[in-house]
């Protein structure tokens, strides 16, 4: 297709020269033939004259334009190929850097997950959740199972800024300090009052059996005799090293790994994962989102969306999953995801 620059009209082009070539004979012949007034036969030669004039610049203004367009082409090609090839360079340059910082990050959460569980002190632990919540890997905590045998008891582990008060309004914490809060969840019984949550703080230099002992001994002054004595801290900081290394790993893409989607929230017995999304398997790959459980949007807070649930109704377990199995992840996903405001009273 011709540029639109380059077309013109060469029917006016025909006419102005043939304009011009009768004009011109017209007044040679009315001078020669008629005996005219030399000022008329010299207007219509003057004007056939600017006719062919006209044509003859206008061809050579076209040759003009072209060879200036064809260089100011030539020489934009040129400059916008050198300022690829530069920025081609820059990128190549800023991809490197970016995958070796990517290396040097994924190398130094490794290296710290390592030591976690290597030499387990209120501190290491308590860096390593913070060098996760600032790669918004997980959020402000992260719940994992808290005993072998009791698969619904959870330990979560909460590193933050919380300022606490009393009932009559007295600051107990003004939270200028971020905190690590050990909190032992377990399944409600009937006729407890309050949630079956149990938290401690765990001190700088508190060595993790004073921690575990202070903990268990929470539990028993709550009759909670047969969870205190299946709580098993151990195991709870493998399985939170593990959930660690799945958002590090979701976080820097890493191909061959366990990934999820969204901030990981908690990872429950059977592989099961709530996120900021919704819940994930990790061992069957069944994902649903927040909306598929029936949760509806109502806004984002600084740890992610979050969302109503005015049904209280347990959405349809998978195919092969336990219904026991699936309420318990359920409710997880609702303990997590949704304003408490919205669940009704008798879910």
């Amino acid at each position: 297709m011709k540029n639109a620059r380059e077309t013109f009209n060469w029917w006016l082009v025909l006419g102005a020269i043939g304009a011009g070539v009768a004009f011109i004979a017209l007044g040679i012949v009315a001078d020669l033939a008629w005996k005219w007034p030399a000022i008329i036969t010299g207007t219509l030669t003057s004007i056939g004259s600017t006719f062919l004039l006209a044509f003859i610049i206008f061809v050579m203004e076209r040759r003009f334009t072209r060879s200036i367009t064809r260089k100011v082409e030539e020489s934009t090609r040129s400059i916008i190929e050198a300022e690829t090839t530069r920025l081609s360079n820059r990128l190549e340059d800023l991809e490197g850097e970016l995958a070796g910082r990517k290396a040097k990050a994924r190398s130094e959460a490794n290296q710290m997950l390592d030591e976690l569980t290597e030499n387990l002190t209120q501190e290491a632990l308590a860096s390593t959740l913070d060098t996760a919540i600032r790669a918004d890997a997980v959020g402000r905590s992260v719940a994992v199972p808290g005993s072998r045998t009791n698969r619904h008891t959870l330990l979560r582990f909460d590193w933050g800024t919380h300022r606490v008060t009393r009932g009559d309004g007295v600051v107990i914490d003004d939270g200028a300090v971020p905190r690590l809060t050990v909190t032992a969840i377990l399944d409600k019984v009937q006729g407890e009052l309050g949630l079956p949550w149990y938290d401690v703080r765990w001190e700088p230099g508190q060595s993790a059996v004073e921690l575990v002992e202070s903990l268990q001994a929470r539990m028993r002054g709550r009759q909670r005799f047969a969870e205190a004595k299946a709580l098993d801290f151990a195991f709870a900081v493998r399985e939170l090293e593990r959930a660690l290394r799945i958002a590090s790993h979701d976080v820097h893409a890493d191909p061959g790994h366990e990934t999820v989607r969204g901030q990981l929230r908690e990872l429950l017995p059977g592989d099961w994962v709530v996120t900021s999304l919704g819940v994930e398997n990790l061992a069957t790959g069944y994902t649903a989102t927040a909306e598929q459980l029936g949760f509806r949007i109502t806004g984002n807070n600084l740890f992610g969306p979050k969302f109503s649930f005015s049904s209280g109704t347990i959405s349809m377990a998978p195919d092969g999953v336990d219904v026991d199995d699936w309420e318990f992840v359920f409710r997880r996903a609702v303990e997590q995801l949704v304003d408490r405001s919205s669940i009704p009273w008798n879910f």
